[in-house]
């Protein structure tokens, strides 16, 4: 089987895994049929999200904006400040001139700028979109 001629080893009633790894067949082919088992591929070439998956993430979202309107209603009631948000995006420098737009939570890079002064106003933009606030770049460069 191998380059010593070792048989394939039975571990109780499976066999090891060397051997399940290369003859499996529940194991994808290649890029396309691991594509094609997350996402629904349509006659037309079209890919949609599984319908269980998409009402999952629709679910999620309402509860999340529940409980932030939940919890500005309770710090309403009490007369006390809510906490601030924590910053959502960080400007990181990578050159002389470079400067990236950085997630913090994911470490993602969401966009690049050759000035400092332009990387923040993105970065600002970003948060405000985050937020739900509709701002364009014009906007962001004004202030």
């Amino acid at each position: 089987m191998n380059q010593r001629n070792e048989k394939p080893r039975v571990d109780g009633a499976f066999f090891h895994a060397a051997f399940t790894r290369q003859h499996s067949p529940l194991r994808p082919i290649g890029l396309r049929q691991a594509a094609r088992v997350l996402t629904s591929t349509r006659p037309n070439g079209e890919r949609k999200m599984h319908q269980l998956i998409q009402q999952k993430r629709e679910t999620l979202t309402a509860i999340r904006a529940r409980a932030h309107l939940a919890t500005a209603e309770l710090y309403a009631m009490i007369g006390k400040e809510p906490p601030a948000q924590p910053i959502r995006y960080q400007v990181i420098r990578k050159s002389a001139d470079a400067w990236h737009v950085v997630e913090i939570s994911t470490g993602k890079v969401r966009g690049f700028r050759f000035s400092y002064k332009e990387a923040v106003n993105y970065a600002q933009v970003l948060e405000a979109r985050a937020d739900g606030m509709v701002v364009t770049l014009s906007q962001a460069v004004l202030q």
